[in-house]
């Protein structure tokens, strides 16, 4: 369906909708042209009235033939919108647009379609918004043509992991919670993340309910057997001396222990990491024999590697085996993510 017009230059020329009919009233530049309609080949009747907006006539308005304003052109442009009203505007188009002296007020997220969890996802392209569901960790993310854009992703359950790695550069390790968010920016290859929302602080919180005996003049890392909260599988009762976040950066770790009296030597509880004995917790000789110790001390480590765990280690050498002593309140552990390196 075609339109064609003739200028006062007696040339002639077709457009196919109203967005051409705007370009060609308002040219090149700015510089429009006076055109006059010489057909309509179009199936269906309707009537375009065109309105001037000023006395100088550089400023026209289109109706309907109920008066329904379609659009303004002027020398600013086109304003595709009702009765011009930039508020609500529907223009669209596929070509690269540079903002020049506007102010953006609001900047929306546009939804595109649910994306399912799996061990590599990649970013929708009919929005720069998507709910993830499903729990299947995620290891990595496809990169799309929305480089430079901010990817927003909820998800839709708890206990969805993310993990940092080469082209995943987060601030540690995601653990999903209903409704948390994660928002990323790609440059074409890396995903790198600009914030998170509600997700779970990767740490756990655990205890040992029965007694374990601790080899004399041996260090000894504490075998716990019970979880009060963990996150993703950071502990788990395979590896149960081992406190294994998947992630690096600074974590806050606090123990309590109540050692078996005895009638001397020294008591010891330190903070182990890959092996290697990095901070004490703390260091007290044995003074009475009928009375029980108990130990408690904390501090920060600094994990460097995805593979890091942590351990708490006791020592006594009291000349014969001792027990810590089993129970929610006295054998315990507590370890939290506070911080990047």
């Amino acid at each position: 369906m075609t339109t064609t017009f003739a200028s006062v230059a007696a040339t002639t020329s077709s457009i196919d909708d109203l967005n051409q009919y705007a370009g060609a009233l308002n040219g090149e530049s700015g510089k429009g042209k006076n055109i006059q309609l010489i057909s309509l080949n179009d199936s269906a009747d309707y009537v375009l009235t065109v309105k001037n907006l000023d006395s100088a006539g550089k400023a026209v308005e289109f109706l309907a033939a109920d008066g329904t304003v379609l659009f303004q052109a002027s020398a600013a442009g086109v304003l595709a919108s009702p009765a011009g009203a930039a508020a609500v505007a529907v223009v669209t188009t596929t070509d690269t647009q540079t903002l020049s002296g506007k102010t953006v007020t609001r900047l929306k997220l546009v939804k595109g379609a649910n994306i399912a969890s799996a061990a590599t996802i990649a970013s929708g392209t009919d929005g720069n918004y998507s709910v993830i569901t499903g729990t299947t960790n995620i290891t990595g993310i496809t990169p799309t043509s929305l480089s430079g854009v901010p990817y927003t992703f909820e998800f839709a359950s708890a206990g969805c992991r993310v993990t940092t790695g080469t082209t995943l550069r987060l601030n540690g390790d995601y653990y999903s919670n209903v409704g948390s968010t994660l928002t990323l920016i790609c440059d074409g290859t890396n995903w790198t993340e600009i914030g998170r929302a509600r997700d779970q602080t990767i740490g756990a919180d655990i205890h040992r309910l029965t007694n374990q005996a601790i080899t004399d003049a041996t260090d000894t890392a504490i075998s716990y057997s019970t979880a009060t909260r963990v996150v993703g599988s950071t502990w788990v009762i395979g590896s149960p001396t081992r406190f294994t976040p998947g992630c690096t950066g600074v974590f806050r770790v606090a123990a309590g222990t109540l050692m078996e009296n005895g009638t001397n030597g020294f008591r010891h509880m330190w903070i182990r990491v890959n092996g290697t004995k990095v901070k004490r917790l703390s260091y007290v000789k044995q003074s009475s024999s009928t009375e029980s110790q108990h130990h408690i001390g904390s501090g920060d480590v600094s994990l460097t590697a995805i593979t890091d765990y942590i351990e708490i280690l006791v020592y006594q050498d009291s000349a014969g085996a001792k027990n810590l002593i089993g129970g929610a309140s006295d054998l315990w552990a507590t370890f939290l993510r506070v911080g990047n390196n």
